[in-house]
């Protein structure tokens, strides 16, 4: 128990070191301390370690709240028979005041001592004046004249002497409308008190909660620099649309240790599967009594049992071998897998009812062709296969582009030469896909009205997504599909 609770004070104390940080940052920019008024009165009711250094932040919670409420002065914080004895909020300032500035004057020696208590002697005066001067701007001279003679019965400094002269001439006056009182109004007192406190306040160490916050910025910051940014190729045509994966460093040592465990189950479940197989042929190698019969019987009961296999033929795994190697082996299966089989790119469907497009005629078939001339060859027939006389001398396709047979359609020439992509084709092929989809190169050459194949609509596609002008195009004219 007297571990936590000094553990508590601990944390009781960081809380309150705050505390001051944020009344401060509220006192200095409002002149008020209001909505962190309920936060301070909670952490200056917990028990706490009584450092000096604690008590010296607790002093300071009360006198920027007690001054922030100066401007009312019939607020009571201490109960009082007698109200000709309650002190107003300003007279009960001077008290947290002293209290305040006593470590730093005793921290000073020499002229610099004679310097600061000078300093705190003026703007005590200054607090004791503004304690008379509010009870008069409220047009209360009565308690004016109460707190002046609490205030003033006993002059020691020449700033009480000179604040004293002309309190005198207020209270006699008894004008609310007074100079004194327009010359010294309670904003530009709180502006004069801020200015005092500003170089006491930045004297203070930084709260040990924000120095926390600072080294924990600065860790995510450094981990944020020092992480590899990867984009993930295999990504960039999944299901017709363009991604770009980022992937951090901390992310692939997270999946490759999920990698690493589903890894080590598999190999668990197989070695079980394995020893639940041996265990069934073992069974079934040593019949029970009940199937001993005759040679038979047993030839007309049930038919003869094929030999086993092999050792060869079927190599059982070693389930003694090291966990680290199997493990090794099944991440190279599954290399080699991913290199044999891309996930991402488009694969063909072979159509059975259509014929053969690529068979290569043998010379049976060119014979059985006739010897009529009138049907022309198409130019995708490879030349040294045709061994009739009767075919064309050139395949290429005739000079008014027109075939004699009506069946037969136009095939552009081998011997034509291949024509570079622009890149306004390449435009035209993306709206098409962005239209059709990503595999419809048929559709895709009708609205194109291209003299391009299919194969070189779906060849050139490849080559825009590995070039990332497909990438291009989406982050310009919006994703496909």
């Amino acid at each position: 128990m007297a571990g936590s609770s000094s553990t508590e004070k601990h944390l009781n104390s960081w809380i309150i070191e705050y505390a001051c940080h944020a009344a401060w940052k509220e006192f200095s920019t409002t002149m008020v301390v209001e909505s962190i008024r309920d936060f301070v009165q909670g952490t200056i009711s917990l028990p706490h370690a009584r450092t000096s250094k604690l008590l010296s932040d607790i002093y300071f919670l009360v006198l920027i709240c007690r001054l922030s409420d100066g401007e009312d002065y019939q607020t009571s914080y201490e109960k009082s028979t007698d109200s000709s004895e309650t002190k107003t909020v300003l007279e009960s300032v001077l008290q947290f005041f002293d209290k305040y500035l006593a470590p730093y004057l005793e921290g000073t020696s020499g002229p610099e001592n004679i310097k600061a208590v000078k300093q705190a002697s003026r703007y005590r005066s200054l607090i004791k004046a503004q304690s008379v001067i509010t009870c008069g701007r409220a047009d209360d001279f009565d308690t004016a004249q109460l707190v002046y003679d609490r205030q003033y019965s006993n002059i020691h400094t020449s700033h009480d002497k000179d604040w004293s002269s002309r309190l005198k001439t207020l209270l006699r006056s008894r004008n609310k409308n007074h100079r004194l009182i327009k010359e010294n109004s309670y904003s530009k007192f709180l502006e004069i008190m801020v200015e005092y406190l500003k170089p006491l306040v930045e004297m203070r160490e930084r709260p040990y909660l924000l120095k926390v916050e600072d080294s924990y910025c600065d860790m995510v910051t450094k981990m944020k620099s020092t992480e590899t940014r990867i984009i993930q190729a295999s990504s960039l045509a999944r299901n017709g649309a363009i991604q770009d994966k980022a992937v951090t460093s901390t992310q692939i040592k997270l999946a490759q240790q999920k990698r690493r465990e589903e890894t080590v189950r598999d190999i668990e479940r197989d070695n079980s599967n394995n020893n639940h197989v041996h265990t069934t042929q073992n069974s079934a190698a040593s019949p029970s009594k009940r199937n001993h019969t005759s040679p038979q019987k047993s030839s007309h009961s049930s038919p003869p049992m094929s030999p086993p296999k092999s050792p060869q033929q079927s190599p059982s795994k070693s389930p003694h071998r090291p966990i680290e190697e199997r493990i090794a082996e099944r991440e190279a299966q599954k290399r080699a897998h991913t290199k044999s089989i891309k996930k991402n790119d488009f694969v063909y469907r072979k159509n059975e009812n259509r014929e053969n497009r690529h068979q290569v005629f043998s010379s049976d078939s060119v014979s059985d062709l006739g010897d009529s001339s009138d049907e022309e060859i198409p130019s995708k027939i490879p030349h040294r296969n045709l061994k009739s006389p009767q075919s064309r001398n050139s395949l290429a396709p005739p000079r008014d582009g027109i075939y004699r047979n009506r069946n037969s359609v136009s095939y552009v020439s081998s011997t034509a030469k291949r024509s570079k992509w622009t890149h306004a084709e390449s435009f035209q092929l993306f709206k098409a896909v962005k239209e059709v989809g990503v595999g419809r190169w048929a559709q895709c050459k009708e609205i194109i009205n291209t003299t391009r194949s299919s194969v070189n609509l779906k060849d050139r596609w490849r080559t825009m997504v590995k070039s990332k002008l497909v990438e291009t195009f989406v982050k310009d004219y919006g994703p496909i599909g």
